[in-house]
C-alpha cells in the first residue's frame, strides 16, 4: 500500500501494487466502525462480485477481493486520470463531454444487459484515463430482480443525480442511471 488517493463514505481507496502481478492497482479498503458491519459489508463484497462479472472497456475491472482480519478489500484497475468532477469543474468542452458521457452510456447498456442497475452515477464515480471514460463505484448496484432501495426505505445514491423514483424511495428502474446521464449532461452544458 503506497498512499491514500481517495475515500468515500464507507471506504478508503490506495494506491499499491498488486505484488504476484506487480501491478499498480486502487485498493478499496471498507472503513471499520461507521456502518453495521454485516449490511455494509454484504454491500462492498457484492459490489466486488458482481463488478468483477463486467467485461466492458468502459467499466473498470475488479482484480481481486479479499479479508485479512476484520479488513475487506478489493483490488482494481488503477485510473491515473482525474474524474469527471474534476473536468466538470475547470469546465470541459461540450464535444469532449458528450464523448464521455457515450462511454458511460455503454458502460450502464452492457450493466443493464446483465439486469445491474448503477445507482450512483455521478462525475466523481466516472474516472477519466486518455481520451476514454470508465464507470466505478457500483457500491449501491444491485441486481435488478432484488431492486427495492433497502428494507428500511433508506435513500441510497447522490441526490443531486437521482431520478424521481429514487426521491420518491421507489423501485428504481434502468432509466435512473440515464437520468443522471442526463443530469451531467446539463451541467456540462
Amino acid at each position: 500500500i503506497e498512499k491514500l488517493i481517495g475515500r468515500g463514505s464507507a471506504s478508503r481507496v490506495f494506491r499499491a501494487t498488486q505484488i504476484s502481478l506487480d501491478r499498480p492497482v486502487a485498493l478499496k479498503v471498507l472503513e471499520e466502525g461507521l456502518f453495521s458491519l454485516d449490511e455494509t459489508t454484504r454491500r462492498f463484497l457484492q459490489e466486488a462480485q458482481l463488478v468483477a462479472k463486467l467485461e466492458h472497456p468502459h467499466i473498470v475491472p475488479v482484480y481481486a477481493a479479499g479479508c485479512e482480519g476484520n479488513l475487506h478489500f478489493f483490488a482494481m484497475r488503477l485510473v491515473a486520470g482525474p474524474s469527471l468532477a474534476d473536468r466538470v469543474d475547470r469546465g470541459i468542452p461540450l464535444r469532449e463531454g458528450i464523448r464521455f458521457l457515450s462511454h458511460v452510456s455503454s458502460a450502464l447498456a452492457y450493466a443493464h444487459s446483465k439486469g445491474m442497475l448503477h445507482r450512483d452515477v455521478k462525475p466523481a464515480n466516472i474516472l477519466l484515463s486518455d481520451s476514454s471514460a470508465l464507470l466505478t463505484d457500483f457500491g449501491l448496484a444491485r441486481l435488478l430482480e432484488r431492486s427495492t432501495f433497502t428494507a428500511s426505505s433508506a435513500f441510497l445514491g447522490t441526490p443531486r443525480y437521482a431520478s424521481p423514483e429514487q426521491a420518491r424511495r421507489e423501485r428504481a428502474p434502468f432509466r435512473s442511471d440515464l437520468f443522471a446521464v442526463g443530469v451531467i449532461l446539463y451541467e456540462i452544458a
